[in-house]
């Protein structure tokens, strides 16, 4: 998306002059529904189109964040960097 000019991706506002693979200031949420293919989401639209509460997308966000953090911790360990992942989140149907 940004080599093709987008600035913004997932209600995430990027820097202009970025290079490939070059490392963001912190770590970001990059969220996307599910359907035939992955569509990029911003966390305030998952909240606009009920699809979260503001309490269930922070908690999500948050939970996502932490497990990356570790996922570098642990990746680092061994000598590796973790770079990006993915995880699924969804909800019961009760």
């Amino acid at each position: 998306h940004y080599s093709k000019g987008a600035r913004e991706y997932c209600g995430i506002k990027l820097p202009k002059g970025m290079i490939k693979n070059q490392k963001l200031i912190e770590t970001i949420v990059t969220p996307t529904t599910k359907s035939t293919t992955d569509t990029p989401i911003s966390g305030e639209d998952i909240i606009k189109m009920n699809l979260m509460t503001k309490k269930e997308w922070e908690y999500i966000r948050t939970k996502a964040l932490e497990l990356f953090k570790y996922g570098q911790y642990y990746a680092g360990k061994h000598g590796l960097i973790l770079v990006d992942t993915k995880y699924e989140f969804g909800k019961s149907a009760d």
